[in-house]
């Protein structure tokens, strides 16, 4: 199964959101290692991309796009989620770019009897150093790096 957010998933933040909130209303902080749940998912019409209500341990409600947090569905925290990844993790693959930034990062693991593809995007780089990084590590989970060729540069002309 894949990893898409849904309304009632378990979400994840390994880092600080630290004043978040619209332009003109009230701001709010979210602390690092923070669990909630999504309440709906809609379609920012603006930018045509995704926005998750979700409801915060910390009991509060706010608004966000998928970068600020990670989909850790249908484990309950981070700790859930590590000892899946240590017991059952496999397939992990890990893309760089052309000068080893970040890409991707996707890993199966199983829970119960039903397999779970997990994956990390670009935009969501943080929480793979803030913490999945070194939950792979640990654990031992083989992962294969593709690393993306770089882009061909374009050839001068010499001007006559």
């Amino acid at each position: 199964m894949n990893q898409e957010p849904m309304p009632s998933h378990r979400v994840w933040t390994t880092t600080a959101i630290i004043n978040h909130g619209r332009m003109d209303g009230p701001k709010s902080n979210v602390p690092k290692n923070t669990g909630g749940v999504i309440l709906s998912k809609q379609i920012e019409p603006l930018s045509q991309s995704f926005l998750y209500e979700i409801k915060w341990d910390t009991g509060q409600i706010l608004k966000h796009y998928s970068q600020d947090f990670i989909c850790l569905h249908p484990f309950q925290n981070l700790d859930e989620f590590s000892h899946a990844v240590s017991t059952s993790g496999r397939d992990a693959t890990l893309e760089l770019g052309p000068q080893g930034g970040f890409k991707s990062f996707t890993i199966t693991v199983a829970h119960g009897d039903k397999d779970f593809q997990f994956h990390i995007y670009q935009a969501q780089g943080r929480h793979w150093r803030e913490s999945i990084q070194s939950i792979i590590e640990s654990s031992k989970v083989a992962v294969k790096e593709l690393r993306q060729a770089p882009k061909p540069r374009a050839k001068r002309t010499a001007e006559l």
